[in-house]
């Protein structure tokens, strides 16, 4: 019930339809929709799916998701094997039985509010363990941008064939989820297009803030990135067919789009910067919270290194430490106290002088070949 409540409030052709909802001699059943095709999970293979293809998915994907996340649905369960692909190239988002509804509460002096209906108790964990978004794994709240993780662990696997979060066991895998990040998709296919490999980067972000909010965002980054290399493909399939007069002007036209769009990305992660991270981070430092304004600080860094709000800011989640010791040349690590299981952050070699670090108590490593390491 709870599957088709959250898919017949929806009528999208990238999900599944549901005609009836009904009960016959005491058997309650649903009626949707026939596709005659092959799930994801069926067709991706150990190499994944053709470029173009994957990227066909995708978009309709996004698209699928963009109408949940409007109608105030989070599927929380996306992966392969919940996503059908008919004879003609149609994806189909399956399986809402995980899905959180909202529905609209009795509006008041201060405007409609939204009432959560969740058929779990707080903390519980559901959904695929392999497609979970970090907060999904430690039992948070989850709204839409959770799907917008879970979609990234999907497009991984379709341009890659291998999953995002591998471990033995559900235990490691959840581990990997919250602190490992997975190979770029480049290093396991290099024809994959790095600003696809930039768009799922910031789909697998483990702070959420840092993803797409929502679907419509997603699709509306994918399907530009559609429509990119489709031009980048004609230009290349027109030049080889007039090589002597059309190949100077593809190329040029190649050279072209390629700035374009990096000045586009580049402009985007700016924008980021400026008008998202920066405020988050004076927030975070108003909370006390150092190690996470310095981590989203340096991710702002390097895009707006020379901002003069960001300069100010650093003096209050941060400090400088010098480092010396014999004999010299030793890698010097840190991680935060109060996570000592957290991964070792390399801060440099000695000598040290003036290196900035967060501001917070850490515990310290000093490694050097021929010399047992301190820490402490």
């Amino acid at each position: 019930m709870q599957e088709a409540k959250a898919a017949s409030a929806l009528n999208h052709p990238n999900i599944i339809h549901i005609y009836d909802i009904d009960e016959t001699a005491g058997l309650h059943f649903i009626a949707m929709e026939y596709v005659q095709g092959k799930t994801l999970a069926e067709g991706i293979g150990p190499k994944g799916l053709d470029l173009n293809t994957a990227l066909k998915y995708a978009v309709q994907m996004a698209d699928a998701l963009a109408a949940a996340h409007r109608a105030g649905i989070v599927h929380r369960d996306l992966k392969p094997a919940n996503v059908m692909a008919d004879e003609h190239g149609l994806a189909k988002v399956l399986d809402f039985g995980l899905a959180k509804l909202t529905e609209a509460a009795p509006s008041d002096e201060e405007g409609p509010t939204q009432t959560l209906i969740t058929m779990t108790q707080e903390g519980a964990i559901l959904g695929t363990v392999a497609y979970m978004s970090p907060e999904q794994v430690e039992g948070k709240k989850l709204d839409a941008r959770s799907d917008i993780f879970s979609f990234g662990a999907v497009l991984y696997e379709m341009l890659t064939g291998q999953r995002a979060f591998r471990g033995d066991s559900s235990i490691s895998i959840m581990s990997a989820i919250l602190r490992e990040n997975p190979a770029p998709p480049r290093k396991l296919r290099p024809e994959v297009p790095s600003e696809l490999g930039d768009i799922l980067q910031r789909c697998l972000e483990k702070n959420r803030d840092l993803r797409y909010p929502s679907g419509a965002e997603l699709h509306k980054e994918l399907a530009a990135c559609q429509a990119r290399l489709a031009a980048r493909q004609a230009g290349l399939r027109a030049a080889l067919r007039r090589p002597r007069i059309a190949v100077p002007a593809a190329v040029l036209a190649i050279a072209l789009l390629a700035l374009v769009t990096w000045l586009g990305v580049q402009s985007y992660r700016v924008r980021w910067a400026r008008t998202e991270a920066l405020p988050e981070i004076a927030r975070l430092i108003e909370a006390e919270n150092y190690g996470a304004a310095y981590g989203l600080a340096q991710q702002a860094e390097k895009y707006i290194p020379n901002d003069p709000i960001l300069a100010k800011l650093w003096p209050n989640m941060s400090r400088t430490i010098s480092v010396q010791t014999t004999p010299p040349g030793a890698d010097v690590y840190r991680k935060d106290y109060k996570a000592p299981e957290g991964s070792w952050e390399y801060v440099g070699r000695s000598p040290l002088e003036k290196t900035r670090v967060p501001r917070v108590f850490s515990i310290w490593k000093l490694e050097k070949t021929l010399f047992r390491h301190f820490s402490g």
